[in-house]
């Protein structure tokens, strides 16, 4: 669990309100995406980036909130975005491996040229016995 710390913010600003989170919990977030936009007590806005790929798993300070230099802002679970690669990548596996097999497959429904023509023949045996009655 990597933690989103609100820190690396001009020296002259020691308190600030969330203005706006970009994600919501539960949200894919790539390192270095926008999470939150902040706004410091000399009403300067600037935005803080995830330090991490994962999941936002919570946002511990909400809108109009304020917070301290130093605190915690959100909390990112590294560990469920590996485990949803991993799920893609055998997904993806799985998926080239069936259609290598599709072409054999086909091959072997086509009905054959010779099956097909002696079908044809024997419908037309039948056409004529049945004149003959």
């Amino acid at each position: 669990m990597a933690e989103v710390i609100f820190d690396n913010v001009p020296d002259d600003v020691l308190h600030a309100v969330v203005e706006f989170w970009h994600f919501k919990e539960g949200d894919h977030i790539d390192e270095g995406d926008d999470l939150v936009d902040l706004r410091g007590d000399n009403n300067t806005s600037f935005t803080i980036t995830s330090p991490v790929t994962g999941v936002l798993t919570s946002r511990l300070y909400g809108e109009d909130d304020e917070v301290e230099i130093g605190e915690v802002l959100a909390e990112i679970d590294e560990d469920i975005e590996d485990l949803d690669e991993d799920e893609e990548d055998l997904d993806l596996d799985e998926f080239e491996e069936e259609e290598e097999e599709l072409p054999e497959e086909e091959l072997e429904e086509e009905p054959d040229k010779e099956e097909f023509e002696e079908e044809e023949d024997d419908d037309k045996l039948d056409s004529d016995e049945e004149d003959d009655f």
